[in-house]
């Protein structure tokens, strides 16, 4: 996870290093139920610029969506 939030940190336009450390979150979020709420707020802060840009793949969506709900 480090290494993919330090990848999009750098590159901060990309939206494959985004929607793939939004992956990462959700995995983790999976393993520390505890949290959930946190990675998903996190989730949706990453991904709301690309979100609002319609730029989103369809693996993106599908992270953005499950943040959100």
């Amino acid at each position: 996870m480090r290494i993919r939030s330090a990848l999009s940190q750098q590159e901060r336009g990309r939206l494959d290093l985004a929607e793939e450390l939004a992956v990462t979150l959700y995995l983790l979020a999976q393993a520390k139920p505890g949290a959930v709420a946190d990675l998903k707020s996190e989730v949706v802060a990453l991904l709301a610029r690309f979100d609002q840009a319609d730029a989103l793949t369809t693996k993106g969506v599908g992270v953005v969506s499950w943040a959100r709900g």
